[in-house]
C-alpha cells in the first residue's frame, strides 16, 4: 500500500517538518536540563564582550583627540553594546532571584517553565552578543573615525567695515562676478586701502550664497613668483592631494582637473604685482569654462576702491582711539590732523591709532612733526605718506612690542602667526623679559593690543601665556 511520505515532494515535506520538530524538542529539552550551563555560556560572552566595547571605546577616545570625526556606525555599535550588556544584566539579575522549583508539601519539584524559559533566553543573549563581539572586532580592523572637512572661509584679526563710500565699489564687483561673461575681473587700488580685505568678503559672501560649488584663494605677492606655493594653496580649499611633491607641469595638471571636477569655481588671487601664467599654474579660464578668477590688480573687468572718505576716516580713528582719550587732551584739531596724515588708508589708521593711543599731548604733536617734516626713503610703488606713518607706527612701539614685531617679520608673507608660536620665540630668545604672574600676563595682553592683533580672545593670550611660563 503506498503511503503519502512515498510520494517524492509530499516525502520531503515530511522530512523538513518531522526534522523541525525534533530539533524543536531537543532544543527545548537542552534549555530545561542545561540552563545552568547556558548561563555560564552566557557570563562568558559578556566578559568577552566587555573587553571588545573596552578596546572600541578606547580607539574611539583617541580618534576624537586627533580631531577626528567617529563614524556613525561606530557611534551605533557602542550604543547597541550597551543596551545589549543592560539587558545581560537584568536577566543576571533575575537568574539569581529565580524560582527553577515549585514546593508542594515542603518538597521541592523542578519547575520545567521557569528553566525552559532561562535557559531559552541565555541562548538568545548570548548569540546577541557572538554577534556584537565579531562586529566589533570588524570595526577595529578598519577605519573608524575620519578628519573633519575645513571650513572653507577666510580667517582673519579684523572685520569687514562696510563703510559708505565703499559700498559701490563692493556691489559692482559682486554684480561683476555673477553676471559679466569675463571669466577674469578684480579690484586694484594702492596699499593699505582695504583690497584683501574685500576680497575676503567676497570670498565670505560666495560661500554662503552658494553661488559656487567650489572657493578657493591663493597669495601671490610681490617676491618671485612661487608656483608650487601657489598650487598648494589653491589644492588646499579643494581637498587636492598632490601625487608629485615637486613637477610644476604635474601639478598644474592635476590642479586643472580638480578645478574641472569641481564645476562652477571661484578662483581668487590676491596680492598680484605682475602677469601670472595661470596655464602652468594649472587655472583653466575661457573657452566655456565654469571657473573665474578675481584678482586684486590689472582684470579684464576692474572695480576701483578708493581710501575713505575723510568722516569716515576720523569715525574709525576715534573708535579705535577713544573718543575720551582725545577729550582729554582738550586738542581735537591735532588728533585730525593725524587722521589725515593717514590719507583715509584703514591699514595705516589702525596703525597709527593704535600707536598713539595712550600717548601723551606732546607725543601727538611730535607724531605729527613727524608726519610733516620726516625724511622719506623713497621705496618703488610705496607712497611717501605710507612710508611715514608706518615709519612713525613702528617707533612708537615700546621695545618689546618692537621685538615681537620684528619676530612676526620672520615668517613667511600673510602667514597665519599663531600667538603660541611668537610667545615661546620672544621668552626663548630672551627679546622679551620672561615675566610671571599678573604683570607678564597684563604685558602680554598690551603688546597684543600694539601689535594690532586686537581680535585675540583673552582666553587664548591667557592659555599660551600659561604654556610659555611653565616651559
Amino acid at each position: 500500500m503506498v503511503g503519502l511520505s512515498d510520494i517524492p515532494s509530499v516525502g520531503k515535506l515530511v522530512d523538513r517538518i518531522s526534522n523541525a520538530a525534533v530539533d524543536a524538542i531537543f532544543r527545548g529539552f537542552r534549555y530545561m536540563f542545561c540552563y545552568k550551563d547556558l548561563v555560564k555560556t552566557l557570563d562568558s560572552q559578556v566578559e568577552k564582550a566587555n573587553t571588545e566595547e573596552e578596546r572600541v571605546s578606547t580607539k574611539v577616545a583617541a580618534e576624537r583627540a586627533n580631531g577626528e570625526l567617529i563614524k556613525p556606525h561606530v557611534d551605533k555599535w557602542q550604543k547597541e553594546a550597551e543596551e545589549i550588556k543592560e539587558s545581560a544584566h537584568k536577566f543576571a539579575e533575575k537568574y539569581k532571584n529565580r524560582h527553577s522549583c515549585r514546593c508542594i508539601q515542603c518538597v521541592p519539584i523542578p519547575n520545567p517553565v521557569s528553566r525552559f524559559r532561562l535557559g531559552r533566553e541565555a541562548v538568545q543573549k548570548t548569540e546577541r552578543l557572538t554577534e556584537l563581539i565579531n562586529s566589533g572586532k570588524e570595526l577595529l580592523a578598519n577605519e573608524i573615525a575620519h578628519l573633519a572637512p575645513g571650513e572653507n572661509l577666510p580667517k582673519t584679526n579684523t572685520e569687514f567695515q562696510e563703510f559708505q563710500s565703499r559700498k559701490y565699489a563692493y556691489v559692482e564687483l559682486w554684480h561683476a562676478l555673477i553676471t559679466e561673461s569675463s571669466p577674469v575681473l578684480g579690484i586694484y587700488g594702492m596699499p593699505g586701502v582695504g583690497k584683501t580685505r574685500m576680497m575676503e568678503q567676497l570670498w565670505k559672501d560666495a560661500e554662503e550664497k552658494k553661488i559656487f560649488n567650489k572657493v578657493t584663494r591663493g597669495n601671490v605677492g610681490n617676491e618671485k613668483l612661487d608656483v608650487i606655493h601657489l598650487q598648494k594653496q589653491i589644492a588646499g580649499h579643494l581637498d587636492c592631494n598632490f601625487v608629485s611633491e615637486d613637477n610644476v607641469e604635474s601639478r598644474a595638471s592635476q590642479l586643472k582637473q580638480s578645478l574641472l571636477n569641481a564645476g562652477k569655481t571661484l578662483v581668487i588671487l590676491d596680492d598680484v604685482w605682475r602677469e601670472i601664467p595661470l596655464d602652468v599654474i594649472g587655472i583653466p579660464f575661457g573657452d566655456g569654462n565654469k571657473e573665474k578668477v578675481c584678482l586684486s590688480n590689472k582684470c579684464q573687468t576692474l572695480v576701483k576702491i578708493t581710501p575713505l572718505q575723510s568722516d569716515e576716516a576720523w569715525d574709525q580713528f576715534k573708535n579705535i582711539v577713544n573718543s575720551a582719550q582725545i577729550d582729554s587732551m582738550h586738542d581735537e584739531s591735532l588728533a585730525k590732523k593725524v587722521c589725515d596724515k593717514c590719507g583715509g588708508l584703514p591699514l595705516l589708521i589702525q596703525a597709527i591709532s593704535k600707536a598713539l593711543q595712550f600717548e601723551t599731548h606732546n607725543s601727538w604733536v611730535d607724531a605729527l612733526e613727524q608726519l610733516e617734516k620726516g625724511e622719506f626713503v623713497n621705496i618703488p610703488g610705496v607712497e611717501p605718506q605710507v612710508y611715514a606713518c608706518v615709519e612713525l607706527s613702528i617707533n612708537k612701539l615700546h621695545g618689546d612690542a618692537k621685538s615681537c614685531l620684528f619676530l612676526c617679520s620672520l615668517f613667511d608673507e600673510d602667514a597665519d602667526i599663531p600667538m603660541s608660536k611668537l610667545i615661546q620665540l620672544a621668552t626663548g630668545s630672551h627679546l622679551v623679559s620672561g615675566i610671571l604672574g599678573k604683570l607678564g600676563y597684563y604685558q602680554w595682553l598690551i603688546l597684543s593690543d600694539r601689535l594690532l592683533c586686537c581680535s585675540i580672545p583673552k582666553k587664548m593670550i591667557v592659555s599660551n601665556f600659561m604654556m610659555s611660563s611653565e616651559m
